[in-house]
């Protein structure tokens, strides 16, 4: 038997022999810390990226998320989303009164679109159309025990 590139198999590989293979915790932490994105400021790329629209699955919740190329420290393809439905941030089963994330994002990119135009959105399609035109930077810090990088801050291409 063959590997997918041609190589030699040195053993028939099936569900039966992987059962009994441990996974090393320790090599799957350093595999995503050496695939994450170091922190710092990127630039999204429109033409090497999409926006789409949903429905959360679990509050049916509105939302769009840009995902796509992104250029700074490294090179590489990050996402993030945004929700014009307001929800609050919960903290322990407890209602902050303060808006989650998806919220803040959107409340950021409103923000910026009302810099670029010096004019208010009239539409929540006005601010998902322009984020898929143009490049807008995110500034992005590392995750939790080296994992995926977390959006903190938006502004415009200077």
């Amino acid at each position: 038997m063959t590997d997918f590139d041609g190589t030699p198999m040195d053993e028939e590989v099936s569900l039966d022999t992987l059962a009994d293979i441990p996974v090393d915790m320790g090599e799957v932490t350093q595999g995503l810390k050496d695939a994450s994105l170091p922190a710092g400021w990127y630039t999204t790329d429109p033409e090497l990226g999409i926006v789409s629209v949903g429905r959360s699955d679990k509050t049916s919740r509105p939302y769009a998320r840009f995902f796509g190329a992104i250029t700074g420290p490294e090179s590489g393809k990050y996402g993030f989303g945004w929700s014009w439905e307001r929800h609050n941030r919960i903290v322990d089963g407890v209602d902050t009164g303060k808006p989650d994330q998806m919220y803040k994002n959107f409340a950021t990119l409103v923000t910026l679109y009302e810099k670029a135009h010096e004019e208010r959105p009239k539409k929540v399609d006005d601010v998902n159309k322009w984020v898929a035109s143009i490049p807008i930077q995110i500034r992005l810090v590392p995750g939790r025990d080296g994992g995926d990088p977390f959006l903190v801050a938006m502004r415009l291409v200077p």
